[in-house]
């Protein structure tokens, strides 16, 4: 630990390999390269970051932050003997000055068990049962006959490929607020009501029903509703006229309307994955939230977990790469708000760090920060690797940069190379395997 500039002769003393000589002077120079230190707290939330990062024996600056670990513990260790004039081979501190590591530290007054950090329980870590998340999704989707007409729409790809991987959570406000199927068409209107052709307004019924419903919906993971629904429709719904003074032909005044249902839903509940059924046969689309689902999922796994800071450094490093992938800034933000983790409440570190999460992940990923990613990810690869497996990665990553391959080549690249190398750190990332394989979802070009 060396200060930027010396605040005085206590400075240099804490360079002193054998404190031994000077006990109290040594600890004194250490303190003031701790104050020297203070008025830049950008580098220490970084490097408190990494640290607990390089927990796992794989990482690449685990050797780095291991041996600073064990040569301040040796520091202390000599300096306190000295100080107390007990024997520097006493069963708690060998003649080197290197201690036991110890069961267990102190946090104010509350001493605290330590779990012991291992490649062991880090590889453990990685293949646990993977988060199924929870679904909110239009019934007539999963093929209830509830549509107005009395059909369904069901969609192949909700029933057959993602019902394996999710649990659902059918809705038909329709149908909750007694309307029955087959039943009169319903129009949005430039008001905001929703009436059948008849005039018969059920506006204040499916309003009550969504609040009636968001307390539920908080706990799911996404939702998914039919496109093209005046209750559930997320945008560009035909909106009619609410008087004669708007339009008089029976043909939508415009647009711009959103189904009463997902607009009050979408208003309560900003940060929960929403897309339309339509919109999912948008193979770039389809993958972005099935995505935000699983990652949402993982993050409500988390929190509602008896975590620690600790822990949360763990699932930020996790995630990682999938962060700078949608987002550098988000990425930076989240970053900052895991540096200090340990100075704040658990309850605004949770609320802070959802926000920034979700937010991050919203952004979709384009080529150019995919390819930003996946180079961050070679760069930890690169000294495993020799000159013909880095040159055939590096061409994979062009290949997908210039639109003539899928991302899943460069990514199943790392993916083989990271495990093959045994670099935990890159084969832990969820970037690498953001949800189930069978879903296919990066092999469009």
């Amino acid at each position: 630990m060396a200060a930027r500039k010396s605040r005085g002769p206590y400075a240099k003393s804490a360079a002193v390999r054998d404190p031994r000589a000077d006990p109290l002077g040594a600890l004194r120079g250490m303190l003031a390269v701790v104050l020297d230190n203070a008025p830049h707290p950008g580098p220490l939330e970084l490097h408190c970051v990494m640290s607990g990062e390089a927990a796992s024996a794989r990482h690449p600056a685990h050797g780095y932050y291991a041996d600073r670990y064990r040569e301040l513990r040796r520091f202390f260790a000599l300096a306190f003997t000295a100080r107390t004039g007990a024997s520097t081979s006493s069963p708690r501190t060998g003649p080197d000055g290197t201690i036991p590591a110890p069961e267990t530290v102190r946090c104010g007054d509350t001493p605290r068990r330590e779990r012991v950090h291992s490649p062991l329980v880090h590889q453990r870590s990685a293949m646990t049962t993977p988060t199924r998340p929870r679904l909110a999704v239009s019934s007539c989707l999963l093929g209830a006959p509830v549509r107005y007409n009395g059909a369904h729409s069901r969609d192949r790809f909700l029933t057959g490929q993602l019902s394996r991987h999710v649990d659902w959570v059918p809705v038909c406000p329709e149908m909750e607020i007694g309307l029955g199927a087959p039943r009169p068409t319903m129009r949005l209107h430039t008001d905001g009501r929703i009436r059948t052709k008849e005039g018969t307004d059920h506006t204040d019924a499916m309003t009550a029903l969504a609040d009636h419903r968001i307390p539920d919906l908080d706990t799911l993971d996404g939702y998914v509703f039919k496109a093209r629904s005046p209750s559930c429709g997320l945008g560009k719904l035909p909106r009619y006229a609410s008087g004669p003074d708007e339009r008089a032909d029976g043909q939508p005044v415009d647009r711009d309307g959103r189904g009463v249902f997902a607009a009050r839903v979408r208003a309560a509940l900003p940060d929960l994955p929403l897309e339309e059924d339509g919109r999912l046969n948008d193979p770039v689309l389809r993958e972005h939230f099935v995505e935000r689902v699983f990652a949402h999922a993982r993050l409500r796994e988390f929190f509602a977990g008896d975590w620690r800071p600790r822990d949360l450094i763990d699932f930020h490093g996790r995630h990682k790469m999938q962060l700078l992938a949608h987002d550098p800034e988000g990425y930076r933000a989240t970053g900052r708000i895991v540096a200090r983790a340990g100075d704040r409440s658990p309850l605004d570190i949770e609320a802070d760090y959802r926000r920034a999460f979700n937010a991050a992940l919203a952004v979709r990923a384009g080529r150019g920060r995919h390819t930003n990613a996946l180079q961050h990810i070679l760069g930890f690869l690169a000294d495993h690797l020799d000159p013909t497996r880095r040159h055939d990665v590096l061409t994979a990553i062009e290949s997908y940069r210039n639109g003539t391959a899928p991302l899943s080549v460069p990514i199943a690249l790392l993916r083989h190379h990271a495990e093959g190398e045994r670099i935990d750190y890159v084969a832990n990332q969820t970037y690498l395997a953001p949800f189930p394989e069978d879903l296919v979802l990066r092999h469009h070009l």
